[in-house]
């Protein structure tokens, strides 16, 4: 018997450029170029259609696709779909796929390209608050299964981000809300002053006011870019950006998605800082409540339901080990383990 070793080479380090401000949309035509894509594709959001008739304007010669709006489109269904038309335009892996809108649309196209041909370069185009400071950020990718969020998925980081904050004067308020949500979660893990920032300014943001939303948005995108690249390193401070994930992913599933991705993982981190005994959790309820967030679990949603779909977690061993990320003051953050009776208590 003989064994042979083959050494797997390791993936090329190269860097995923993060643009964000008024106008970023106008550097895609260079990205691209740059790229030297033998096709260009656009898969966008069908409730966006303005947007990406300015993105096909930036590049006339881009085919494009698009998608149902709702968390239901991010499914194996969509994907195969999805295929089926970038071989019908004769896509190959010199090709580029463009996602437009939000974190739905970024999750369904990183994870279509990393897969569709053995792995196609992408860019996201952002289109909402969540997306610009959270989603679009990183090389994290999914599909929904069943009532298991996010449970299959890939790492494969886009060649480039454009934020642009542009977009931002155009959505409703529900949408600042839900992205000022994600924002307050990175702020309170990794920086105090920044988290004081928001506390000061959030009723402008709520507003509209489109400078804010700059800064907000420049600080969240650096916030986690620096969680990621630490991660990357240790292999374990990015499970740091899962707070308030862990539980509110599981509500949102038992919800049937009737709550938005912002409003479970609001509800999450109010319930994974009970657990702890965060002393942040009074400036956080706070800010949920000013974003109009709900802080208690839908009418009929039991504890012991959250905890069986929890055990389906990705991040979750095999041997029922269940951990979570919460900051046990404002500006630190920390990870401990849970059990069932833990949780069923902070429930509420």
């Amino acid at each position: 018997m003989k064994e042979i070793h083959l050494t797997v080479p390791a993936s090329s380090q190269r860097t995923c450029s993060v643009v964000v401000g008024d106008g970023a949309l106008e550097e895609l035509p260079h990205i691209t170029g740059e790229l030297e894509a033998d096709l260009l594709v656009i898969l966008y959001d069908a409730s966006l259609e303005p947007i990406a008739e300015k993105v096909q304007a930036l590049l006339p010669e881009a085919a494009s696709i698009p998608i149902p709006s709702g968390e239901s489109s991010k499914s194996f269904e969509q994907v195969e779909r999805i295929v089926e038309e970038l071989v019908l335009l004769h896509a190959s892996t010199h090709s580029v796929l463009i996602n437009v809108g939000g974190g739905m649309v970024t999750d369904l196209g990183g994870f279509t390209s990393s897969v569709f041909a053995r792995g196609i370069r992408c860019i996201h185009v952002p289109t909402n608050l969540l997306g610009m400071a959270d989603a679009a950020i990183g090389g994290k990718t999914y599909v929904n299964v069943g009532k298991v969020k996010n449970m299959v998925g890939t790492l494969w980081y886009p060649s480039a981000v454009l934020a642009d904050t542009s977009f931002l004067q155009e959505l409703p308020r529900h949408q600042i809300e839900e992205g000022l949500v994600e924002i307050l979660k990175v702020a309170s893990l990794t920086d105090a002053e920044f988290f004081g920032w928001v506390e000061e300014h959030v009723e402008q943001c709520l507003a509209g006011d489109r400078e804010l939303l700059e800064v907000c948005v420049q600080n969240a995108a650096h916030a986690k870019v620096d969680v990621l690249e630490r991660g990357a390193k240790d292999g374990q401070t990015a499970f740091l950006l899962n707070f308030g994930h862990t539980v509110g992913h599981a509500i949102e599933a038992l919800s049937h998605f009737s709550l938005s991705h912002a409003e479970a993982v609001g509800i999450g981190m109010l319930i994974e800082m009970r657990i702890a005994g965060s002393e942040a959790y009074d400036r956080i309820e706070t800010l949920l409540t000013q974003l109009s967030m709900p802080i208690d679990l839908p009418v009929g949603m039991q504890a012991r339901d959250i905890w069986e779909v929890i055990l389906s977690d990705k991040n979750v061993r095999s041997d029922g080990d269940v951990r979570i990320a919460v900051p046990p003051s404002i500006g630190t953050s920390s990870m401990l383990p849970v059990t069932k009776a833990a949780l069923l208590a902070a429930c509420r």
